[in-house]
């Protein structure tokens, strides 16, 4: 695990070094994503920095085993919210570190250990095929083929290729196949010789027999032994002591027992006094609290319905800005004041004339101002710089982000006739 965080941190610094001597800043930095694998016998190592993402495609499932580095992620990571509600939020797919942004000293790479247990194929890609979920859109008809040997992994490949440049086509695609199988050892057998039961022989072996002979001078003359008479055993005397012992410590514990006993009863009182009636308390008068108000909901915004922006005068946001085109909101940009045909302010109705989505997965919404500010501006709303631009003018048209609009107006179904008179130009 440290071999391949060193070297990616290498790698990282290799690409940052050329962007220092480029003077690169910012943006123009160069930067890449990367996710590896490195298989050492029946374990696999899978490395990544950034959203480029690693998959398991298994017999009945396919799942998705790196998590990206960007903003959706690391809220979640820190406890912010639940993955569903942050990702629709605008920027969440920004990463928060890529190789060649920075020294190594600020990269963490992602390095994790599995263990190869069976048969599975692994899918390394960019984010141009693993965008919109088509990995595990297509992973039964594309690359479960290649892990029951029904396809080969080029033909599989190119067939992911044209799928994201036909669903995606938004970025670049970069696909690697790794095929893991799991294989049995062969055993070893002891070879036998086999034999014919017609050509054995029994072999039997009878035993010699021993002869002693000796002089007859030598020879012993035979003893009678006389039986012997057995003594009969004493019986052992037990001593009484360890009875005597016993008893007299059951005797000392019961004597302890009820000397506690019977002192516990003498401290006792001869009798209780009974308690008091409890006097019942005054029920204290119940505060009704009215609940609080309803906070405004989001409002809808479909095509072809009005809505009305809300005072927002009283707080210290700046009247809500309209776009000339849909792009992404970047307060660090200078020229993003060119792109701005002005600021809707409160009491304004708007008609909805349809939404976009962006490249960046944000929804926005195109939309003509019916009816100018009927409110005043306080002197918290004003506003200096790009954003003291002119008032907008009935029957102009533009876009805004549907996050930051939603929240700031409330749909009316019936406008006036004279509020409908900006929509007709």
């Amino acid at each position: 695990t440290l071999a391949i965080e060193e070297a990616i941190c290498v790698a990282n610094d290799q690409i940052s070094q050329q962007n220092d001597r480029e003077a690169r800043q910012a943006r123009d930095r160069m930067g890449t994503t990367l996710v590896m694998a490195l298989a050492l016998g029946p374990q696999l190592y899978i490395g990544h920095v950034g959203d480029s993402r690693a998959y398991r495609i298994g017999p009945r499932s396919c799942r998705q085993i790196t998590l990206d580095d960007d903003v959706a992620a690391r809220e979640v990571r820190l406890g912010y919210g639940f993955y569903r509600e942050v990702v629709d939020h605008p920027g969440a797919g920004a990463l928060v570190q890529a190789l060649g942004m920075n020294a190594s000293q600020s990269l963490y790479p992602n390095v994790q250990r599995l263990i190869l247990d069976e048969d599975c194929l692994f899918v390394l890609c960019s984010d141009g095929l693993s965008d919109n979920d088509r990995v595990e859109q297509f992973w039964q008809t594309e690359l479960l083929p290649v892990l029951q040997d029904r396809a080969s992994p080029a033909t599989s490949t190119a067939a992911l290729i044209q799928l994201a440049n036909t669903y995606n086509g938004h970025d670049n695609v970069t696909i690697s196949l790794l095929r893991s199988r799991i294989t049995q050892p062969a055993t070893h057998k002891v070879p036998v010789i086999a034999a014919d039961p017609s050509q054995l022989q029994p072999v039997i072996t009878q035993p010699k027999a021993i002869k002693t002979q000796l002089p007859a001078a030598a020879a012993p003359a035979p003893t009678v032994l006389a039986p012997t008479r057995k003594r009969p055993l004493k019986p052992q005397k037990s001593s009484p002591w360890p009875l005597l012992l016993g008893i007299l410590g059951l005797l000392g514990i019961g004597a302890g027992l009820s000397v506690f006993f019977f002192t516990d009863l003498w401290r006792r009182p001869p009798f209780e006094p009974p308690l008091e009636a409890a006097t019942p308390a005054t029920p204290e008068p119940e505060v009704v609290v009215p609940p609080p108000a309803p906070e405004p909901q989001p409002a809808a915004l479909e095509p072809g319905s009005y809505a009305r922006v809300r005072d927002i005068q009283a707080s210290a946001e700046l009247p809500l800005p309209l776009y000339v085109s849909p792009r992404l909101v970047d307060s660090d940009n200078p020229a993003l004041s060119e792109t701005i045909v002005g600021r809707l302010r409160g009491g304004s109705l708007i008609q909805v004339l349809g939404k976009q989505e962006a490249t960046d997965q944000a929804r926005w919404v195109h939309l003509k101002l019916c009816q100018a500010s009927t409110v005043a501006p306080s002197a918290s709303g004003n506003v200096t710089g790009a954003a003291s631009q002119g008032e907008l003018s009935p029957g102009e048209v533009g876009w805004v982000l549907e996050a930051e609009l939603s929240a700031l107006v409330q749909t009316e179904d019936n406008p006036p006739p004279s509020a409908l008179a900006g929509c007709q130009n």
